[in-house]
C-alpha cells in the first residue's frame, strides 16, 4: 500500500469515527446494552479475511467499516435487523460502510432458499442491494407475492430475465460455499453479525456497531496494509 493511499484511509477512518461518535450520542437513550458483553468472538486475521471472501457486497470494499452478515430472508430477527439497525447504519455512514452478505438459509424456513435464489438473480443484474431491501421489506409476503413482483418493486426493470433466472435450476454452489464458511466460523444462527472482525453474540444496535467500529478501526487499517489493499 502506498503512503498516500494509507494516509487517505486513515483520514477516512477519522471521519467515520466522528460520525460514529454522533451516532452513539443519538442512540444512547435507545440502547443500554454493553458492547463488550455483546461481542462473543474476535476473529483472527485469517478468519476475518475468509469472512470477506465471496458473499454479496453492498458498498465499496475500501470502506473503513465492514459488516459481514450471515442471514436468512425469512428469518424474523434478520428482517428486524435489516429494516432497523442496518438501514440506519447505511444511511449514516453511506460510502464509509460496506456490507458482505452470506446466505445461511435455515432448513425450517420454507421460502428461505427461493428468496436466496431471487436475490442471486437480482445480483446478476447488479441489483442485489435493492432486492435485499425489498425481500426484507415484504418479508411477510414471501410465498404469497411472486418474486417477480417483489423484484419490480425493488426497481428491477428486466423482469423477464429475472423470471427466467428464478425458474432455471440452481447449482447451489454459492449457498454451499457460504454454509461451509459458516461452519468454519462456528455460525449457528441468524442474523450473525461481524463488524471489522468483531462478532456479536446477539443482533447489535446502532450504538453497539458504532462502539466496535471505533475501537477496531486501527486494526482494520493494519490488516489491509499487510495485504497491500
Amino acid at each position: 500500500m502506498r503512503f498516500r493511499d494509507y494516509a487517505s484511509l486513515v483520514l477516512m477512518g477519522v471521519a467515520v469515527t466522528c460520525a460514529l461518535v454522533v451516532t452513539v450520542l443519538a442512540v444512547r437513550a435507545q440502547s443500554r446494552s454493553n458492547p463488550n458483553e455483546q461481542v462473543v468472538t474476535i476473529l483472527s486475521d485469517q478468519e476475518w479475511r475468509a469472512a470477506l471472501e465471496g458473499g454479496e457486497r453492498i458498498g465499496h470494499e475500501s470502506a473503513p467499516v465492514t459488516m459481514v452478515i450471515f442471514g436468512d430472508f425469512e428469518c424474523p430477527a434478520c428482517g428486524r435487523f435489516a429494516r432497523n439497525t442496518l438501514s440506519q447504519a447505511r444511511a449514516l455512514l453511506k460510502d464509509s460502510l460496506t456490507v458482505v452478505y452470506h446466505h445461511f438459509p435455515l432448513p425450517y424456513h420454507r421460502f428461505a432458499k427461493p428468496a436466496m435464489r431471487a436475490s442471486e438473480c437480482a445480483s446478476e443484474q447488479a441489483q442485489f442491494a435493492a432486492m435485499h431491501d425489498a425481500l426484507f421489506t415484504y418479508q411477510d409476503s414471501l410465498g404469497i407475492v411472486p418474486f417477480t413482483v417483489i423484484a419490480w418493486r425493488a426497481g428491477i426493470t428486466d423482469t423477464a430475465s429475472f423470471r427466467s433466472c428464478v425458474e432455471r435450476p440452481s447449482d447451489d454452489r454459492k449457498a454451499s460455499g457460504d454454509l461451509a464458511l459458516a461452519t468454519r466460523l462456528g455460525v449457528d444462527g441468524t442474523p450473525t453479525v461481524i463488524v471489522n472482525g468483531s462478532r456479536f453474540k446477539n443482533p447489535p444496535s446502532v450504538a453497539d456497531l458504532s462502539a466496535v467500529a471505533r475501537t477496531s478501526a486501527t486494526r482494520v487499517m493494519k490488516v489491509r496494509a499487510s495485504v497491500g489493499q
